[in-house]
């Protein structure tokens, strides 16, 4: 390549649309972060509880008390699935999947037959009513 090919192509590489928008697109982002227009960080608080429970699962699977590098990896792993289950949740995946949906019926199911039974049932029954829309 000649010289003043070299001083060409040095001079042209700023003009390249895909360089432009990048470029754009960086400063953009820069500028919302700045500004406080990107989306906030949520937070996941760990609780007592939950770390009471981790540690009684992991005591109670390993037959003896944790390390800290275990107890660590498996409180990892429970933030994992909350963040996926937040994120889930915020993109509306339990709305419109019939498996959740059963999964969430079931689950309900247990926890009734667990504390009251047919009164907890009868009493749900009570707290809502169905209505059949006709055809229009």
């Amino acid at each position: 390549m000649t010289d003043a090919g070299q001083r060409r192509a040095r001079r042209t590489w700023y003009r390249e649309p895909l360089i432009q928008f990048a470029a754009i697109g960086l400063a953009l982002l820069g500028g919302a972060r700045l500004v406080g227009l990107a989306e906030p960080r949520a937070t996941i608080v760990v609780s007592d509880d939950t770390l009471a429970r981790l540690e009684a699962d992991l005591t109670r699977s390993l037959g003896r008390a944790p390390t800290e590098a275990e107890l660590d990896a498996s409180l990892r792993a429970w933030a994992d699935d909350e963040m996926l289950y937040r994120e889930a949740r915020a993109r509306g995946l339990d709305r419109s999947d019939p498996i959740i949906r059963r999964r969430l019926t079931q689950k309900m199911q247990f926890l009734l037959e667990d504390t009251a039974g047919v009164e907890a049932m009868d009493e749900l029954r009570d707290r809502y009513e169905v209505v059949i829309e006709e055809p229009r």
